[in-house]
C-alpha cells in the first residue's frame, strides 16, 4: 500500500469508527456512575423493599434529568473534548494526503469547514441535548414502569443497568450524530479544496458490508475505488434517486464528496489526481 493510500485509509477508518467510539464512551459512563444511579434510586420511597406509586416518587421522576446532568457532566465534557479532536485529526490526515501527491496545503485554507462544523456539533451534542433525546427518555420510562408497578429495588436497579448497557436509542443517535458530521466535515474540505486545485476524481474507501447501498457498492467495486470526474457524471442520474438521499441530500457533482451515498454513508471520497497504477487498471475494464 502506498502513502496515499495508507492516508486514505487511515481517514476512512478514524471516520467510520467514530460512531462506535462516541456511542461506547456515552454508554460507559452510566454503568461507571451506577453507584450514583443506586444513590438516586435511595431516595425513593419504599414499602418492604418494592417501590411506592407515591407523590414523592412521582415528582422523584419528573426531576430525573436534573440528576443524569449532575452525574454525566464532567465524564462527558471529557470524551466530547476527546471526540472534537477527531476534526483535527481529519485535518492532519488531509494535510499528508494533499502532501503524497506533492500539494502544498495549510490548515488555514481548509479552517473554514472546521469552524462550521465544530459549532454544529457542539450544538447537537451538548450535554443538555444528550441527557434529552438520547438517555432520559429510556431511563425515565423505565423507572416509571416499576414505580406505577410497584416493583423492588433490587429488580429495579437490575434492570436498569441492563437496559443502559445495551439501549438502542443512545446507539443510534449518538452514532448518526458522530459519524455524519465528521463525514461531512471531512466531505466539506475536499469541496474547499477543489475550487483551489486541478485533480481527477475522488478516492472511494471504506468497506463493503451487507447494508451498502447499491451505489457505494458499484464506487468501491466497480470503479475499483476510484471515480474519476467523467465517471460521476455518468453515475449521478443513475444513483442520485437511490435509497440514502433523502432531505437535504441531493447527489451533485458538487455536494458529492459530502453525501457520498447517501445519510450515515460510512465510505470517505477524497479528491485526488488519479495514481498511474489505477490509470492502467480502468483502461483493461
Amino acid at each position: 500500500m502506498s502513502k496515499l493510500e495508507d492516508l486514505i485509509a487511515k481517514k476512512t477508518d478514524l471516520i467510520s469508527q467514530s460512531d462506535d467510539d462516541f456511542f461506547k464512551s456515552i454508554q460507559d459512563l452510566l454503568p461507571d456512575n451506577k453507584g450514583k444511579l443506586k444513590e438516586y434510586l435511595d431516595q425513593f420511597e419504599y414499602k418492604n423493599g418494592k417501590l411506592v406509586n407515591s407523590e414523592f416518587n412521582r415528582k422523584k421522576l419528573i426531576g430525573l434529568r436534573k440528576e443524569l446532568l449532575k452525574i454525566l457532566e464532567s465524564d462527558y465534557n471529557i470524551n466530547f473534548t476527546a471526540y472534537i479532536k477527531k476534526f483535527d485529526d481529519i485535518s492532519e490526515l488531509n494535510l499528508g494526503i494533499q502532501s503524497a501527491m506533492g500539494v502544498t496545503v495549510s490548515n488555514l485554507e481548509i479552517g473554514f469547514a472546521k469552524k462550521i462544523m465544530t459549532d454544529l456539533v457542539a450544538d447537537q451534542l451538548a450535554l443538555d441535548k444528550a441527557v434529552d433525546m438520547a438517555i432520559r427518555p429510556g431511563i425515565q420510562q423505565l423507572l416509571f414502569k416499576n414505580v406505577i408497578g410497584q416493583a423492588n429495588r433490587k429488580d429495579t436497579l437490575e434492570a436498569l443497568t441492563s437496559f443502559i448497557s445495551k439501549d438502542q436509542g443512545v446507539a443510534q443517535w449518538s452514532k448518526v450524530i458522530a459519524r455524519n458530521t465528521l463525514g461531512m466535515y471531512d466531505g466539506m474540505v475536499q469541496q474547499q479544496l477543489s475550487t483551489q486545485y486541478e485533480y481527477d476524481g475522488y478516492f472511494y474507501t471504506g468497506s463493503i458490508i451487507e447494508t451498502s447501498r447499491i451505489q457505494c457498492v458499484h464506487w468501491v467495486n466497480d470503479r475499483k475505488g476510484f471515480i474519476t470526474f467523467e465517471e460521476l457524471r455518468e453515475d449521478i442520474p443513475k444513483y442520485k434517486n437511490q435509497s440514502g438521499y433523502g432531505s437535504g441530500m441531493e447527489l451533485t457533482m458538487e455536494s458529492f464528496p459530502v453525501v457520498r451515498g447517501g445519510h450515515n454513508c460510512r465510505h470517505t471520497a477524497t479528491i485526488a489526481s488519479m495514481p498511474s497504477y489505477l490509470k492502467a487498471k480502468k483502461q483493461k475494464q
